[in-house]
């Protein structure tokens, strides 16, 4: 029965070659989802740098694409990537950008503002794979446990890379605002 539904001389026309280099990756997503045309001076060195899971740290002025450098990273490689901000405002949108794109993300903070119900959808989203970048408030990582452990366990089956924005805002370990 196997052999009657299976063609065996069916040849995908749409294959994807498994040795296609970072750099074209990189490009095609700059391209196709972010719609530029080239990087901005240091953008894909950084992105590059982060993708080989390098410490990287990017310094650009206010609109100077470091968000880009991150998220696009997100996009070509496999794994989750974990954003801190301190700003929930920043946090709402930059979500709304990535989505805009078509970029699966969430945003998520220790607010009684965000309802429990999107954050419950949120969490599943993360739990199924369906999340990309996650945007959160050093508060609701510092103190969900249940979230802690969550990213422990995609991090050790799919990766995970961490990012802080707006790290002038670090006085220091303590006090991230």
């Amino acid at each position: 029965m196997k052999d009657q539904i299976i063609d065996k001389n069916y040849q995908p026309k749409n294959e994807v070659s498994e040795n296609i280099d970072l750099e074209t990756m990189c490009k095609s997503a700059l391209n196709g989802i972010f719609q530029f045309s080239e990087f901005r001076n240091g953008q894909k060195d950084a992105i590059k740098s982060f993708v080989q899971n390098y410490d990287t740290l990017v310094l650009k002025q206010t609109g100077g694409g470091k968000s880009l450098c991150y998220s696009l990273a997100s996009v070509v490689t496999a794994g989750i990537t974990v954003v801190f901000s301190p700003l929930k405002a920043l946090i709402d949108d930059q979500v709304l950008e990535l989505i805009k794109v078509g970029i699966p993300c969430g945003g998520l903070y220790a607010s009684t503002s965000q309802s429990k119900c999107y954050q419950k959808k949120v969490f599943q989203e993360i739990a199924c794979g369906l999340t990309r970048i996650i945007i959160t408030t050093p508060e609701k990582f510092k103190f969900n446990v249940g979230f802690q452990q969550m990213l422990e366990r995609i991090g050790t089956t799919k990766g995970i890379r961490f990012v802080i924005d707006e790290a002038h805002c670090i006085l220091d370990q303590e006090h991230f605002r």
